[in-house]
């Protein structure tokens, strides 16, 4: 009963038009950082895999990228994948391929926010860090998708490959945290679909 009573005490409700104010104003903080960036051009890689790139000109070739000089886009379908789906949006207009960018860093910020907010309403951390946990997550989170060391993964368009893994990483993790939460264990939340398909990719 008293390990209850301390959990209602060091842990601070939040509201789901909590959670929907924070989720928005970090959006806000994305936007004003990065709203300029929609038409910056092709640079560097970009020309080599997306507007010389024919495999992402047609469906059947999305996944197969043929590439021969090391290209980034080379011997990575996913990432032709969704250079493809950006083609078919807006061709080789810029616009959509630093919106899905800006997209894949928003998401991983909420990420961020999630993993840091749970970790620290762990029990080892509750009692110190509990009743800050959601103020403290955001913040973190608020930095990090602000930051300028994050700049050149956002504008520069093929440079998404150094992102995308360390974002399903944080996606598995906080995925593992929330199942490990609701009373689950460490094998069993690893064998959960949604955390394999997130390690896979």
């Amino acid at each position: 009963m008293a390990r209850f009573q301390n959990k209602q005490v060091t842990q601070a409700a939040v509201t789901k038009q909590q959670m929907l104010l924070a989720t928005a104003a970090l959006l806000v903080i994305v936007l004003a950082a990065y709203g300029n960036t929609f038409h910056c051009p092709f640079i560097f890689d970009d020309v080599y895999s997306i507007e010389d790139n024919m495999s992402i000109r047609e469906w059947r070739t999305a996944l197969t990228p043929d590439l021969k000089i090391g290209e980034t886009a080379s011997g990575r379908p996913v990432l032709n994948l969704t250079l493809a789906i950006n083609y078919k949006i807006s061709g080789l207009d810029v616009w959509s391929y630093h919106a899905g960018n800006l997209l894949i860093h928003f998401l991983a910020g909420l990420a961020l926010f999630g993993v840091v907010r749970r970790t620290l309403l762990l029990p080892a951390l509750r009692e110190r860090f509990g009743q800050n946990a959601f103020m403290l997550g955001w913040l973190v989170a608020a930095i990090w998708l602000a930051h300028p060391l994050a700049t050149e993964s956002v504008t520069y368009i093929t440079d998404v490959t150094r992102r995308v893994g360390p974002d399903f990483v944080s996606g598995r993790e906080l995925l593992c945290g929330l199942l490990r939460m609701r009373g689950l264990t460490q094998g069993q939340a690893l064998q959960n679909p949604a955390v394999r398909v997130t390690s896979v990719i």
